[in-house]
């Protein structure tokens, strides 16, 4: 459970996610894990103060409380207390995430105003009418880019499929985030397609059928490819594991 947390906190916290949603996505279960409610063990080991938490955030709270939990108000505040507390942890840990945030923020705004501007390690992106120019030349679409006024400030919704969606500054990162990696991906893929036969993708994972005595072979020059960075960020850091058998096992 521990490990299924957090990695819940690193993929969601690391994108923007409040603890509002924390603790709903906490409650029934995120990424597969098992539903968990936080309990005053885990508030003591947070070093929680739950009625300072009450005093301020409460309300909040309340709002957020599950059908069915009439009665359970406290256990509710407990939970939402220890999930403000995992996420506020975060993110004081990781100040150049946040930052990254209004660095892309600021990129959106570039974007909707038709600005051109660089940004990103290097930089390695930059940004044109409603859209982000990734390394490789493809572009990150962001349709009819509208601006609205609110009490909060600025806010930002392009034309999805079927309705607005908002546009902000964290997922414009995790969007970013994914489409990097997404070219990393591939890229590796043409370059080992050209030495075996890829079958199979499973997220990040890269699968490849060979004659049994190429098995190590393979996984090693697979391996290289794969942990090789590319030429527009050759600093960045990259590892990948795995190993060969006569079937695909997890």
């Amino acid at each position: 459970i521990l490990r299924q947390i957090g990695k819940s906190v690193v993929l969601g916290a690391g994108f923007g996610m409040g603890w509002v949603k924390f603790q709903a996505l906490q409650r029934v279960g995120m990424l597969g894990a098992p539903p968990n409610i936080f309990t005053e063990d885990t508030a003591v080991a947070l070093g929680v103060n739950i009625e300072f938490f009450n005093s301020r955030y409460g309300k909040s709270a309340l709002e957020a409380l599950p059908p069915g939990w009439g009665g359970r108000e406290y256990e509710h505040i407990v939970h939402c207390a220890c999930a403000k507390a995992i996420i506020d942890g975060y993110r004081g840990a990781n100040p150049q995430i946040r930052e990254f945030w209004n660095i892309c923020q600021q990129a959106l705004i570039a974007a909707y105003e038709g600005k051109e501007i660089e940004f990103g390690h290097a930089p390695i992106i930059h940004t044109e009418k409603d859209a982000f120019v990734l390394p490789n030349g493809m572009k990150l679409l962001y349709t009819d880019l509208h601006a609205t006024p609110t009490r909060k400030g600025i806010e930002f919704s392009k034309q999805g499929r079927r309705f607005r969606e908002r546009v902000y500054g964290p997922l414009v990162a995790e969007n970013i985030t994914q489409a990097a990696a997404r070219i990393i991906m591939t890229d590796a893929m043409i370059q080992i397609s050209k030495r075996y036969r890829i079958v199979l993708t499973v997220h990040d994972e890269l699968l490849a059928c060979v004659p049994e005595h190429l098995g190590q072979t393979c996984y090693n020059d697979m391996r290289a490819i794969m942990t090789t960075p590319p030429v527009w960020a050759p600093d960045l850091p990259l590892a990948a594991a795995g190993g060969w058998a006569r079937n695909y096992s997890k």
